[in-house]
């Protein structure tokens, strides 16, 4: 009895530790994200895709690549092309999609 209270009780830590460690990590991402870090943009856009620490917001993961982008991020730039490329939270549009690829291709 008392073994399976110490691991039961070592993965609760496990799972709160982790969670700990999550939510301090995203409160990192979004503050660079806000001063303007391209890397940060891009992954905040990847959390919102995937409903990561946030809920699933890809109007938002639009807007957060959008600004990674304007700086030349590749990876958000061929994250726009395959948002219009599947009508993922934007209207479908080929040569929308056509652009962020080829800017992506170009780095």
């Amino acid at each position: 009895m008392k073994k399976r209270f110490s691991i039961l009780s070592l993965v609760i830590f496990m799972v709160v530790l982790t969670s700990i460690a999550f939510a301090q990590n995203l409160i990192e991402i979004k503050e660079k994200a806000m001063q303007g870090d391209a890397r940060a943009q891009n992954n905040l856009g990847l959390m919102y895709v995937k409903g990561e620490g946030v809920k699933q917001d890809l109007s938002q993961a639009r807007l957060w690549w959008e600004k990674a982008a304007a700086q030349g991020h590749a990876d958000a730039q061929n994250n726009l092309g395959v948002m219009y490329d599947k009508g993922a939270g934007v209207k479908q549009d080929f040569s929308q999609a056509k652009l962020w690829y080829e800017k992506a291709a170009t780095i």
